[in-house]
């Protein structure tokens, strides 16, 4: 036999065992009174609640099986479709590795209605990042790799909102956390702005909004505008830019709040505003306080600039404060 005659040979047992299509064990079944061959639906069943992602259907299932429900993949389908009527998400998981195209309709809507949060323990919750973290929304997680799964691509070019949907969205969105306690549903609404952002499509740009509400981290590992105390060695500026000319000295950072950096960090030293703290010699030791920052400077392409420019582009600062 060939070796395709065996794989075909070994599936069919198998759907045997499954299904009872087998003469002898029908007969030993009818003497011995044993129950009827599992269903596809006995199956799904039997798996509720242990498959919240498409790897936990692969492990949850043996290769038998997975085998058998894809052979009655036309009983699997409306069984799914209609648990999804009530944004399950482990149908979801299942539909997304089956690859049902009838379930993306019922995954669509899903998606945009169900606003589960999970509340995992650990997050401080006083920030609004704990309410916009991807790990809170495991039901969405679920829908959307399942969407993604079946369309084999992302989820803003599967799900494009019409302008009805991202207005509705939009409103529900608009919460304002500082004030969240005394503003009716705002979790929903917090998941909603959630939803928001994963379906705005952005081309792989970060949108000025999130940066407002997560910030930066910067070079020295601590967020953008948190002040600190660096210590290294100053010194002399390599750089050969015209712009650079008023910057002689380069802060060499080597600690951040007496903790060692995994590698230095250079910065030329520059002065918050108009405060007065003295400019280290080159070769000298410095302990300074300060802050990161950072923005765009340049020109940007297609205008051509009068005046040297190293082109549109974002840069990085440590602005030293006076001492305490």
């Amino acid at each position: 036999m060939t070796q395709r005659g065996i794989a075909v040979a070994t599936l069919i047992a198998g759907l045997c065992l499954l299904t009872g299509c087998a003469a002898s064990h029908s007969t030993k079944r009818q003497q011995q009174h044993e129950p009827a061959p599992m269903t596809v639906r006995d199956l799904l069943e039997d798996a509720r609640g242990s498959c919240e992602n498409i790897a936990d259907v692969r492990g949850r299932f043996s290769a038998i099986e997975l085998q058998f429900l894809q052979y009655h993949i036309a009983e699997v389908e409306p069984y799914v479709n209609v648990r999804l009527l009530g944004c399950d998400p482990e149908a979801a998981a299942i539909a997304g590795y089956f690859r049902i195209q009838s379930s993306l309709p019922l995954l669509r809507h899903a998606l945009l209605t169900d606003r589960y949060f999970y509340g995992w323990e650990g997050p401080d919750y006083d920030q609004e990042s704990a309410y916009l973290w991807d790990g809170q929304y495991t039901h969405h997680l679920a829908y959307i790799e399942a969407i993604e799964a079946i369309t084999c691509g992302r989820l803003d070019q599967a799900v494009e909102l019409t302008p009805a949907e991202f207005e509705q969205l939009r409103v529900e969105a608009n919460v304002d956390f500082a004030k969240r306690d005394s503003q009716p549903n705002w979790e929903r609404r917090m998941c909603a702005r959630w939803l928001l952002r994963k379906l705005t499509p952005t081309d792989g740009y970060i949108p000025m909004e999130r940066l407002r509400e997560t910030g930066v981290l910067g070079a020295l590992g601590r967020p953008f505008g948190t002040i600190v105390t660096v210590s290294g060695r100053a010194i002399a500026n390599p750089s050969h830019r015209k712009a650079d000319d008023g910057y002689p000295v380069v802060l060499r950072i080597t600690t951040v709040d007496g903790k060692p950096l995994p590698g230095p960090v250079d910065y030329p030293f520059m002065l918050a505003g108009s405060v007065d703290v003295r400019r280290p010699g080159v070769g000298e030791a410095f302990t300074l306080r300060g802050f990161e920052t950072g923005g765009y400077d340049g020109v940007p392409s297609g205008f051509t600039a009068t005046w040297q420019t190293a082109g549109f582009h974002f840069e990085s600062a440590f602005l030293v404060l006076p001492a305490k």
